[in-house]
């Protein structure tokens, strides 16, 4: 729909690769990372998809499914407790209670446990986010995927509504897309 967006620039990205290595190859050493992208962002092809140089719990592999810099940390940790700020307001993103189907909302930070986030890297470029208080996983609300859908906490499971990609925007902040 939109040739600008994330997610279009992504799979053009993969498109491209992947008519390149149709058409030839330039995967050299097998790993399923294009060599051109190996020379590009790491200097060389020899350090192998399930290599991780700049220690972000993410491989080389997923760093390059999801746009990533594999010398450069992932703008958040695996494991790491985080309260989740707007840019615009400054606030923060809020479990309204500890029930699985509680709505998210923003609120302004008071250092609650229903504030703290628990970021999760599932594989794939994606990331999961775990409320400290309920347990409960960040979701996009009855599956939508319409614009102004409702995001939601909700028990936490393998699926794609509770899985978030982190594009980098600045030094400090990040975009979030389900």
């Amino acid at each position: 729909d939109d040739e600008g967006s994330p997610r279009d620039r992504i799979r053009m990205g993969k498109r491209v690769a992947a008519m390149s290595f149709d058409m030839g190859g330039n995967d050299g050493d097998g790993d399923g990372m294009p060599d051109d992208w190996e020379i590009f962002k790491m200097g060389r092809t020899s350090l192998g998809a399930a290599g991780d140089p700049d220690g972000d719990g993410i491989s080389n592999i997923d760093e390059w499914r999801m746009e990533g810099d594999p010398l450069v940390a992932a703008p958040v940790k695996h494991g790491h407790i985080y309260a989740i700020r707007a840019r615009h307001s400054q606030k923060v993103m809020e479990a309204a209670d500890l029930t699985a189907g509680a709505n998210v909302r923003q609120n302004t930070y008071t250092g609650s446990p229903l504030q703290q986030w628990t970021a999760t890297y599932v594989g794939g470029g994606g990331w999961k986010f775990i409320n400290l208080a309920s347990g409960h996983a960040l979701e996009t609300g009855g599956w939508s995927n319409a614009a102004g859908g409702n995001i939601i906490q909700w028990t936490s499971w393998d699926h794609e509504y509770q899985k978030w990609r982190l594009v980098p925007d600045g030094a400090i902040y990040s975009k979030i897309f389900n």
